[in-house]
């Protein structure tokens, strides 16, 4: 009996060391250090400053969801992000029905964020420059 014990044990040991993490492991640590709500304080769109509206533009993230209010209206999106890819990646599902996906990049440093997305359809941004098409949000935790 305790020979069945000790092998069933050392089978659920060797079977817990055989397994990897999983693919979301990193992820849902990212995810949660994103958690909460953020002021944007600078917008660079196709290589030119939009910062006029910024301070009525808030961003909260809660679970795998980010929101956008501008007072007038809130947009939510569905986000996914992989920070084992360097820059860190960020997908954005738009819509409701035909959802498109938009790709981006996203930098966390203490409580800045700054994500830099592409046009729909168009390839992933590599940079935060804010240059070409897509632009750049740059958004601080609120306290």
């Amino acid at each position: 009996m305790r020979s069945i014990a000790t092998l069933a044990l050392l089978g659920l040991s060797l079977t817990v060391m055989a397994q990897e993490p999983g693919p979301d492991d990193t992820s849902m640590a990212d995810l949660k250090a994103l958690q909460g709500t953020w002021q944007l304080i600078k917008a660079v769109k196709e290589g030119k400053n939009t910062d006029k509206e910024v301070k009525a533009v808030t961003m909260v993230i809660e679970k795998d969801s980010l929101t956008i209010k501008d007072g007038k209206r809130d947009e939510r999106v569905t986000i996914k992000v992989d920070p084992k890819k360097k820059p860190h990646e960020i997908d954005l599902e738009v819509g409701k029905g035909k959802s498109r996906i938009v790709k981006g990049i996203y930098k966390l440093e203490k409580d800045q964020l700054s994500i830099r997305f592409g046009e729909p359809g168009k390839d992933r941004p590599t940079s935060f420059d804010g240059k070409g098409d897509g632009g750049l949000l740059v958004f601080r935790r609120k306290k």
